[in-house]
């Protein structure tokens, strides 16, 4: 499960910045062994700095140690074990998310939920029996219910009728 992602070089020891994908944004300061993905690597890797700054973090790794290595990990994504994940308190992670029913007050599945959409505002992928992709928001007033002991995702009908 992504926690984070790192972004570029920073400095001549090796350091990269990152950005946090967590609930809790001091989370990879604590983290010392990760995945790192992308689409060419999956790796092991322990975390040997983290340094927090104002726009995320500085993470330094094992056996980085200059910025043409540091550039090596450019784009890929900070992850942990879906056991290791942590969750707010009363609260929910993407991964709880994926693959949930999206249903109306009547039950009616509506479509699944795909996770988080990738856009600024806290919003879903959601994908309709036919296969049509529909972003659906969060917070706000149109946000659906999540209900993790019913395992699905609870819309009002007239709020999903406006955005599919």
């Amino acid at each position: 499960m992504a926690v984070g992602r790192l972004l570029s070089p920073h400095g001549l020891k090796g350091h990269l910045k990152a950005e946090s994908h967590s609930w809790d944004p001091e989370r990879l300061g604590r983290l010392r062994e990760v995945v790192l993905w992308s689409p060419v690597r999956e790796e092991i890797r322990r975390i040997v700095e983290a340094i927090p700054q104002p726009a995320g973090w500085r993470l330094r790794f094992e056996g980085i140690s200059d910025p043409e290595t540091a550039r090596l990990l450019n784009g890929c994504w900070i992850c942990v074990p879906a056991e290791q994940a942590e969750r707010p308190e009363d609260g929910w992670i993407e991964a709880d998310l994926i693959g949930l029913p999206v249903v109306d007050e009547t039950g009616t599945v509506l479509g699944t939920c795909r996770g988080l959409a990738d856009l600024p505002t806290l919003s879903i992928t959601v994908t309709t029996a036919t296969g049509k992709q529909v972003i659906f928001p969060l917070e706000g007033p149109l946000a659906p219910v999540v209900d993790l002991d019913a395992k699905l995702l609870r819309v009002d009908k007239e709020s999903w009728d406006a955005l599919s």
